[in-house]
Formats: structure tokens, C-alpha cells, sequence
């Protein structure tokens, strides 16, 4: 199940961000997915989320309050550490890959090697020199992606949990073999 969420939490976010840049590219959107997929499974094998959970439901009611909880905590271990690299990502990617297509665009257009180098240059140099300041990319970012990820983590647990246990017979609220009161 934690797999799933991974994608889906990695998928959302690199859409979000990439849409968010004013420079939407598939490459730049299938880069970010992978890095922040690639992250997301890290953070599972580290962080036990299923122990964090089950201490979370021992202390709270079954019910909306402690899905809540358990995506407020699922997400604030998970959104910091992926907007980080996907903030890092871009910053060292975006310039590389305009610098590329400037190169390829220059060379299709005739021009020589050289001159479709400093092109390039150029536009790498540009594309660094228009980011904005680390920490407002980051802030900025993690602001959204944190609201964002509390509702997917929100709405996507209970319905990957269906899925995961789907077929395996569950206690109720009274615990195996005994009916709700």
C-alpha cells in the first residue's frame, strides 16, 4: 500500500510543480516523478508509517479525526523531504535541458557547432539567472504540495485500503467474530 501511495503522492506533486513553473515539459514532469518516486519508496523503507499508524489509532477514535491525523503525519514526513529534491532537481535540470534544446534548435537552423554552444551557454546562464531564490522556490512549493498532499493522503488511504485488503475479512469496531454495539 505504501508503494501506491508513493506514486500517487510523487505523481501529484510533479504535476503540481511542474505545471507551477510556468514551463511545463513531459521530460522535466517524468525527471520529477522518478527522483520523487525514487524518494518516496527511501522514506518507506525508513519510516515505519504502518507502526506509526497503529500508535496513532490507539490513541485516537476510529473516524475522520484520526484519518486526519494519520495524513497530517503521513504528510509532514513525506512533503519536505520530496519538495527538497524536486526543488533540486529542477534547479539543476532546467538549465541543462533548455541549454539542450537551444543547442538542438540552433544546430537545425544551420548554425555551427560553435556558435550553437554559446547559444546554449546562454540560455543556461538565463534559465539559472531567472529562477527565483532558493528558499521562495522551496517555501513556496512546500506550502501547496503540504495542503495538497494532506487531501490525496486524505482521500487515497481509505480507497488503497480497500484495494490492499480487498478479499481479507476485517474485524469491526468490536473487535473479531463480535458485532458492533
Amino acid at each position: 500500500m505504501s508503494i501506491m501511495m508513493g506514486v500517487t503522492l510523487s505523481l501529484y506533486m510533479s504535476i503540481y510543480n511542474n505545471c507551477q513553473s510556468g514551463n511545463f515539459s513531459v521530460p522535466m514532469l517524468l525527471v520529477s516523478f522518478v527522483v520523487s518516486f525514487i524518494i518516496s519508496v527511501l522514506i518507506g523503507l525508513i519510516i515505519p508509517m504502518p507502526k506509526i499508524s497503529r500508535a496513532l489509532a490507539k490513541k485516537f477514535k476510529p473516524g475522520p479525526g484520526l484519518r486526519a491525523v494519520d495524513a497530517l503525519v503521513s504528510d509532514a514526513i513525506y512533503t519536505p523531504i520530496i519538495t527538497l529534491f524536486m526543488i533540486l532537481v529542477v534547479r539543476n535540470l532546467a538549465p541543462v535541458m533548455a541549454s539542450k534544446a537551444a543547442e538542438r534548435e540552433a544546430l537545425a537552423g544551420g548554425a555551427p557547432a560553435a556558435q550553437a554552444a554559446n547559444i546554449a551557454a546562454g540560455v543556461a546562464a538565463e534559465v539559472s539567472a531567472s529562477l527565483p531564490p532558493f528558499a521562495k522556490m522551496f517555501i513556496g512549493s512546500f506550502l501547496i504540495c503540504y495542503a495538497l498532499g494532506f487531501f490525496v493522503i486524505y482521500v487515497a488511504q481509505p480507497i488503497f485500503m480497500k484495494i490492499a485488503f480487498k478479499g481479507i475479512e476485517m474485524p469491526g469496531p468490536g473487535g473479531p467474530g463480535k458485532k458492533p454495539e
